[in-house]
């Protein structure tokens, strides 16, 4: 008879759990950016230079996406999310590092791995910025960078039960830099695609925009554009 009675308890203490682990859940999704935000930080190594012309067949592309057409930018956020969906709907993200990079090839692929897929919001995000006339106050810059939690890579940090990690050791990222101002804002266009998290926090953002800052004054003689 005891068993009869434990065994109905612990049938009437399971839709409590699954509660429990809905509601966990759902609040996970609710606050995945500042839980992301708050454990995962992005370390720049180095810059990358990339080209950000298009032809003809990618202009289109961008200005007959739904988020696009037909429509009036007036702030650099809406630029950036707009970017974001743009580079999500065009590609499928692959881990492999033999994948081609160049945006005008990986239009017409459809698959990018991290260098790709930042290098194809570049080139997005820019074309949008000078066609709306941001572009003396706005700019993109592409980054290689380290995921890290208490400053170890992710990497070494997380690994399967077979030994792998689930985190390659390096992820591009984007950073839209107000030229006036000298704010950044960083981006990771894959983390967006996967769970629609916009903004990512970087380290040494200091050292990064001060480099820039160095680099931008040497170009033009110490005077903003």
């Amino acid at each position: 008879m005891s068993k009869s009675k434990n065994f109905n308890k612990e049938n009437q203490r399971l839709p409590d759990r699954r509660i429990l682990i809905l509601v966990i859940l759902i609040i996970c999704f609710l606050f995945r950016q500042n839980i992301y935000r708050s454990s995962v930080v992005y370390r720049v190594v180095q810059e990358r230079i990339a080209d950000t012309l298009i032809d003809a067949y990618f202009e289109r592309f961008i200005l007959t996406h739904p988020g696009v057409y037909d429509r009036k930018f007036n702030n650099i956020d809406n630029i950036i999310h707009v970017s974001l969906k743009v580079t999500a709907d065009a590609l499928n993200f692959k881990g492999e590092p033999t994948l081609k990079t160049d945006p005008l090839s990986i239009l017409r692929v459809g698959e990018a791995n991290s260098e790709g897929y930042a290098s194809f919001f570049k080139v997005v995000c820019t074309y949008l910025i000078k066609r709306y006339h941001f572009s003396g106050t706005y700019t993109c810059n592409q980054f290689i960078a380290e995921r890290t939690r208490n400053g170890i890579n992710l990497q070494d940090a997380i690994h399967t039960p077979t030994g792998g990690s689930l985190f390659n050791r390096n992820r591009d990222i984007i950073a839209i830099m107000n030229l006036q101002t000298g704010e950044r804002r960083f981006v990771d266009p894959v983390i967006y695609e996967q769970f629609n998290i916009v903004d990512i926090i970087v380290t040494n953002e200091k050292s990064v925009s001060s480099k820039r800052a160095r680099m931008k004054s040497r170009l033009f003689g110490g005077h903003q554009r």
